[in-house]
């Protein structure tokens, strides 16, 4: 992994074989931020464990299907997120991304892991007086989900 840590973004370079949230949590910490959203994030993956949302038979929305697809050459279209720091002053992630598979289909979701098949290029941006508030929220009848909530920092 390659680092260079800005003012305002942090570029990062990922090689074959390195996993996407570690990677950028590591970047994350190495900023010295307490936020940064992934502002751009391409390049392949050869596993990745990934998640779409779903609907109970009342339209309730919960968490939903789970899909890992292994050593099958995937191109990442965008993959985008937030990072901050919880109430307990631990970093925190939702990131989702679109992808296309060897066959040109599209795909994606919520990003449980993904490991790096050639390069993975991403920038974070971030600032501190602004940041992500993690909750957990019933939604149209479901039982409590994790959301973030924007908050400004003092």
């Amino acid at each position: 992994m390659d680092i260079e840590v800005g003012a305002n973004s942090t570029f990062v370079h990922l090689d074959p074989g390195e996993v996407l949230h570690e990677s950028v949590l590591k970047a994350f910490e190495e900023s010295g931020r307490r936020h940064s959203v992934i502002s751009s994030c391409i390049g392949s993956v050869r596993y990745i464990d990934y998640g779409l949302a779903i609907c109970d038979h009342n339209g309730s929305p919960g968490p939903g299907n789970r899909f890992v697809r292994v050593n099958d050459a995937s191109e990442i279209g965008s993959i985008q997120g937030h990072i901050g720091v919880d109430a307990d002053n631990n970093p925190s992630m939702h990131i989702h991304g679109v992808l296309f598979g060897p066959s040109g289909e599209c795909f994606g979701g919520h990003i449980f892991e993904a490991h790096v098949l050639i390069t993975i290029e991403f920038s974070l941006t971030g600032t501190d007086e602004l940041g992500w508030k993690r909750v957990h929220e019933p939604i149209l009848g479901s039982p409590p989900l994790p959301l973030l909530k924007p908050v400004r920092r003092t």
